[in-house]
């Protein structure tokens, strides 16, 4: 039953979003009468519900979730829609369609809680409604004037107000204006050289800013003739030459960064000159968007290769040299390769190769006499890995042959120190240094068969004699020795250190043992 209750709890908030989704979609509609106070009431619910987490907490949480984005993307919408909807003299029908939608926002203020930068979003709207129509007015305003007051210099009447001087009072607040718009102009072109020392978000808001006031210039120019005479020092045509000079520095660039490989620099850049199409406007030829247009392109290109590089250089560090073959091979099946890639990866495959060589070859020539047998277990891995990369990736390099001298190279070099050391493991045998001899017997045995194909037969044949002169030895020459010899007069001096020698070694070796009782 209680079960039954949480469903049907669910089952209410599921419809809430439902209908919460549906009024949203009703909002983007503005020739629609909204109830606020529904929209409201759903959402207060979906919050008083939150008690709910604590049996469902997931699905609770993926409702609440699901609304948020909703509300959200909704605002993100109609935000872009009245940043960038035209308010000119010659649009005047849309001003009640925008004025609809901020009057709708005003209404939806409670819904902090669910869209936190919702109040940045209304102020903002709120500031470029009141500037478009604030300049649009002003401008109309200030162009009749001057047509007024221009018909009436051209007349003969007379005036109670002198209209020159009211001509001239006109021209000079428009001559201060424009050195206002001037210097702002200026000031954000000077930003722009310096793009790279500053984040995204004011690179966004300087290029808003500036394609705003070049906008609202260019119009001016266009539409109100009198107003723009009054402009002092305003040269359209050089900020453009700015401009067209800027995407050019740039497009440079990014070509630099392209040819030398510098992805994230390249990617930074990118992001940039997509904020910079705004421009686009007042370029009359190549754009900035010719440049995110064709270097994009080849960013996925570059990062796609970045990708595979990596992946590649892993498995020759891993030592993985199918991984490599398969790899190397969906590349060359690629059309759109170019060969220098190629040539990367088979530079890279090649290095690879030359730090597994030089660090088998330095560990062959550290063998010692007392044999550490990690040491023999690093090297066999390592041979191992060369008879890899000589039957998967051989035909890709241009020094395979350098493996197999590196094989033949270590292959001497190990057979050489075993050699000394078996040189040494006979001497003991001549001295009866038993135990000694055992430790040695074992671990040359066990190094041969670590190395496997790479030791000798030979060194098997020389361990298997000094072990038969090594049972000679101790079964008869030792032990006979000590039985012919009349002990009563070292009753007090007994051979103790042979015996414990014979002792140890007679745990690891139980040819010692008849010996040792002998004895």
């Amino acid at each position: 039953m209680y079960g039954n209750l949480l469903n049907k709890i669910f089952e209410y908030l599921h419809n809430l979003k439902v209908d919460t989704e549906q009024s949203l979609k009703d909002l983007s509609q503005s020739e629609i009468e909204i109830n606020y106070d529904k929209v409201q009431k759903y959402l207060h619910n979906l919050e008083t519900a939150a008690w709910t987490k604590k049996y469902r907490n997931k699905e609770y949480s993926l409702i609440l979730t699901e609304v948020k984005q909703q509300l959200t993307e909704h605002m993100n919408i109609r935000k872009k829609y009245i940043m960038e909807v035209n308010l000119d003299i010659e649009n005047y029908d849309k001003i009640k369609t925008i004025y609809k939608i901020v009057l709708n926002w005003n209404k939806m203020r409670y819904l902090e809680n669910f869209v936190p930068d919702i109040n940045q979003c209304l102020d903002e709207a709120h500031r470029r409604f009141q500037y478009e129509i604030n300049k649009v007015c002003s401008s109309i305003k200030i162009e009749r004037s001057f047509r007024y007051l221009d018909a009436c210099q051209r007349s003969h009447f007379s005036f109670e107000n002198d209209c020159t001087l009211i001509w001239n009072d006109l021209k000079k607040f428009i001559n201060h204006y424009s050195c206002f718009i001037r210097e702002e102009i200026e000031m954000h072109f000077e930003t722009m050289n310096n793009l790279g020392n500053i984040d995204k978000e004011k690179i966004s808001e300087t290029c808003r800013v500036l394609s705003n006031r070049l906008i609202e210039v260019f119009e001016i120019k266009q539409n109100y003739s009198y107003v723009f005479s009054s402009f002092s020092h305003i040269n359209i045509e050089h900020w453009q030459k700015v401009l067209s000079r800027h995407q050019i520095e740039l497009e440079h660039e990014i070509a630099n960064l392209y040819d030398t490989h510098q992805i994230n620099s390249l990617e930074n850049k990118l992001t940039t000159v997509k904020i910079l199409i705004r421009f686009d406007r007042f370029l009359e030829g190549n754009k900035y968007s010719d440049i995110h247009s064709e270097y994009y392109e080849k960013l996925q290109q570059l990062q796609k290769r970045n990708d595979f590089c990596k992946k590649v250089t892993d498995a020759i560090k891993q030592h993985d040299y199918m991984v490599v073959a398969r790899e190397i091979e969906v590349l060359k099946s690629s059309t759109n390769v170019a060969e220098d890639f190629y040539e990367k990866i088979k530079q890279i495959l090649n290095q690879g190769f030359d730090d597994l060589i030089e660090d088998t070859e330095r560990q062959a020539t550290e063998i010692q006499y007392d044999l550490e047998i990690e040491l023999i277990k690093s090297i066999g891995k390592n041979i191992k890995r060369i008879e890899n990369a000589k039957r998967y990736v051989s035909e890709y390099v241009d020094t395979s042959n350098k493996l197999d001298k590196c094989l033949d190279k270590v292959k001497s070099t190990i057979m050489r120190t075993f050699r000394l050391i078996l040189d040494k493991v006979k001497e003991l045998v001549n001295v009866n240094d038993i135990y000694q001899i055992d430790q040695k017997i074992s671990l040359i045995s066990e190094a041969h068969i670590l190395l496997g194909n790479y030791c000798d037969t030979n060194i098997f044949d020389d361990i298997q004699a000094i072990k038969e002169e090594q049972k000679r030895i101790v079964l008869n020459d030792i032990g006979e020795k000590y039985l012919d010899m009349d002990l009563d007069n070292y009753s007090l001096y007994p051979p103790k250190a042979l015996i414990i020698k014979i002792e140890e070694a007679k745990k690891t070796n139980n040819l010692f043992e008849p010996a040792l009782e002998k004895i």
